[in-house]
């Protein structure tokens, strides 16, 4: 899979960008203010519907202009194409189109771009709250089992329905139980995608993380988010009073938790920032090598600020890696020279970025 075109309307400073992509390996550079992350935010607009810079929509649209337009065009390696297409509106509509079809989900964008992003906030894989885990969990196990997006949406449903029904002072017990029991079922679903797919990823994880730093006692643990000696239903059971207290479900799916361990002991309480940047990205290479094996597609990796928190040996580690193996990848820096000269390939694709416009360099 590769994004061969991608043109931006109104991304912030990026008022009309039309670009060609011809080349695995795409390097932007200019300063700060440039519009270099702006560009790595749109593709990631097309990609996932929203910013990675934070939820707020407005300060994503060009402040002279009431809606942002993002379209790209995938090629496989059949050698068919598919082009894609969104629009966000500051009134927080919006329209989503694939293959020249509107669909509603924006995870149907997620199916045909699969990204990864590498970025200053990396480490709050590691460092942050257990949503950031659950969302890098949930996105491994969404491309690569067809019937998790399905039993998750459901869960999110049955926990709604749930928690309703808890708050109520006069509680239907009847009611109550029928959204207990859905939640056990596809709970206990979910749990079993899960661990299914950290059994996989374990082994590619330490794999890759011992091309980048000293790799010994690594681990992935994965956490289902209840008693793992008791099945959900058991502890739904016994946690009815306590949640009826609380106002919603303490334990479920929705409370799973990934932990990465070194000799036991958790990465953060051990490793340097740089270190733990090093995890993150071996946890990101990982997974999208798993995803190249299970799903036979490439996922399109954004670097954005390359040289933040790494130093040169681990910067050409972390570049031979993505090099090796042969994703796409759209990455940026302030220096020319930072962002050049970490790779073996003499087929990069170099882009000066200045002012909102983004101009192709020879490469010297």
């Amino acid at each position: 899979m590769t994004l061969s075109k991608i043109e931006i309307r109104n991304i912030r400073n990026l008022r009309s960008v039309s670009l060609k992509l011809t080349s695995n390996i795409n390097l932007f550079y200019g300063n700060n203010g440039s519009g270099k992350t702006s560009l790595l935010e749109a593709v990631h607009l097309l990609g996932l519907g929203r910013s990675f810079r934070g939820p707020r929509l407005g300060p994503v649209i060009n402040h002279a202009s009431d809606d942002c337009t993002v379209f790209g065009q995938v090629d496989h390696a059949s050698g068919s194409s598919r082009p894609l297409g969104i629009v966000r509106n500051r009134n927080g509509s919006r329209e989503v189109h694939i293959g020249g079809e509107p669909v509603r989900q924006l995870s149907e964008l997620a199916k045909v771009l699969p990204l990864q992003l590498i970025n200053t906030d990396s480490i709050q894989l590691l460092t942050g709250p257990p949503e950031n885990r659950r969302r890098f969990l949930n996105w491994g196990v969404f491309h690569v089992e067809p019937g998790f997006h399905e039993a998750w949406k459901m869960s999110q449903h049955c926990l709604k329905q749930r928690n309703v029904l808890l708050r109520d002072a006069k509680i239907d017990t009847t009611q109550l139980d029928l959204w207990s029991r859905e939640l056990v079922k596809v709970g206990e679903a979910i749990d079993r995608y899960r661990d299914g797919y950290i059994a996989s990823l374990n082994p590619l994880f330490q794999q890759q993380l011992s091309n980048l730093i000293e790799a010994e006692g690594f681990s992935l643990t994965y956490y289902r988010g209840w008693d793992g000696s008791s099945g959900l239903a058991d502890v739904l059971a016994t946690d009815v009073e306590m949640d009826a207290k609380r106002g919603y479900t303490l334990h479920g799916p929705q409370r799973a938790e990934l932990r990465v361990l070194v000799d036991e002991r958790d990465t953060v309480d051990v490793l340097s920032r740089g270190e733990l940047k090093m995890v993150a990205c071996a946890m990101m290479l990982a997974q999208a090598h798993l995803y190249e094996q299970l799903g036979s597609r490439d996922c399109l990796f954004l670097i954005d600020d390359l040289s933040s928190e790494l130093d040169v040996e681990h910067r050409k580690d972390m570049c031979r890696l993505l090099e090796e193996n042969h994703h796409q990848i759209l990455v940026t820096n302030v220096e020319r020279a930072d962002v050049a000269d970490y790779w073996d390939s003499t087929e990069l694709a170099m882009f000066h970025v200045e002012h909102g416009e983004i101009s192709p360099q020879e490469m010297r």
